[in-house]
């Protein structure tokens, strides 16, 4: 069983860059502008958020905010830390093992509580994951 420090750095070096990115940017709806988005956690106006490859991060140089797959199931999809880090395990099929004792020492979650949302299997994920590359794919050729 590994320690949650280890799942949580597991995670992070596991899924590409890309990946986060991608999925991060459909589910908030975020649009590119010369590199930047306009940042999510405040009102901007003028894009100020940049996607950081290299810590798999985005980071608004207004707000000084900083958002990363994690806090993304935390304060997206209402998950608290523990649960957040179990279910990109599932949903990245990273097949990471879990000491149940951590659930009981898990921090509670200070944003809104979990929306309602199903279980998604592993081929869900993957399956979303194909269909946006092709319409990325589509949407270059076509340009």
């Amino acid at each position: 069983m590994m320690e949650i420090k280890e799942i949580r750095e597991k995670i992070m070096s596991d899924i590409s860059a890309k990946r986060v990115e991608d999925i991060i940017v459909a589910d908030l709806g975020l649009v590119e502008k010369h590199k930047k988005y306009l940042c999510h956690m405040h009102k901007d106006t003028h894009p100020s958020m940049s996607f950081f490859k290299d810590g798999k991060m985005f980071k608004c140089f207004a707000c000084g905010g900083t958002y990363n797959i994690i806090d993304h199931y935390m304060q997206y999809k209402g998950y608290n830390f523990y649960d957040s880090l179990k279910q990109i395990n599932s949903n990245f099929c990273l097949n990471l093992q879990f000491d149940e004792q951590f659930r009981e020492h898990k921090r509670p979650n200070k944003s809104t509580p979990p929306a309602k949302h199903s279980s998604t299997a592993c081929s869900s994920m993957v399956k979303g994951y194909l269909v946006l590359t092709l319409i990325r794919l589509i949407y270059y050729v076509a340009w």
